[in-house]
């Protein structure tokens, strides 16, 4: 999901924006915006 974000990979599918390639898995906005921070604290 970090990937997808960052290098605007929801593009390739047809999405306008990160938040539309969330919305179609489901997903609640702040929880996928959770996971990235998560993410990018382990990164770190």
């Amino acid at each position: 999901m970090y990937n997808i974000k960052n290098k605007k990979l929801y593009l390739i599918d047809g999405h306008v924006s990160f938040k539309s390639f969330i919305e179609e898995f489901l997903i609640a906005r702040t929880q996928a915006y959770l996971y990235l921070k998560i993410y990018e604290q382990v990164l770190k």
